[in-house]
């Protein structure tokens, strides 16, 4: 496949992976294997921290996603929904353009998947481009002003009405 991924502010697609942060994140289906922290709030702000970014993203994060009692916990103690929160506060930390999320509702209950659709259409509204791969097709209605779907190898694209 082909194609080129860019932001207003440069052109990503030559990039390697680690060049390619704060304007992109990404969050895999399984981010327990990717915190490395000793502590939630550590994984959250380490990024930022590295890249001398302001603290009011991760802030925010942590407030949008209800995980300020997580903070003192180390990552692999907590549920696989409360990683998937911790992860995505640190993804959102560092304020990027496009952020990847893979099955992000993992883990989640209703309550913290209806958060989460709220974040993601707000920061839309804000000019994040999110790209996100689900099976949750309730949570795609609620984040999501398109949704491609593959099906018997074939791939769809639907434009969906606002919510209201």
């Amino acid at each position: 496949m082909a194609g080129s991924i860019a932001t207003p502010l440069r052109d990503l697609t030559t990039l390697p992976a680690e060049r390619r942060v704060p304007e992109l994140r990404l969050v895999p289906q399984d981010p327990g294997r990717t915190l490395l922290e000793a502590t939630a709030e550590a994984e959250i702000r380490r990024g930022a921290e590295l890249l001398g970014m302001p603290t009011g993203p991760a802030d925010r994060a942590i407030a949008d996603l209800g995980i300020a009692d997580l903070l003192p916990r180390h990552p692999r103690d907590l549920s696989v929904g409360e990683r998937e929160r911790v992860a995505i506060a640190a993804a959102l930390a560092v304020d990027p353009t496009i952020l990847l999320l893979d099955e992000p509702t993992r883990g989640m209950d209703a309550a913290h998947r209806a958060a989460l659709a709220r974040i993601v259409a707000e920061r839309r509204t804000r000019g994040l481009a999110a790209v996100i791969a689900t099976h949750d097709r309730a949570f795609a209605r609620a984040a999501a002003d398109a949704v491609w779907t593959v099906d018997d190898a074939r791939v769809g694209t639907r434009v969906l009405e606002p919510q209201a």
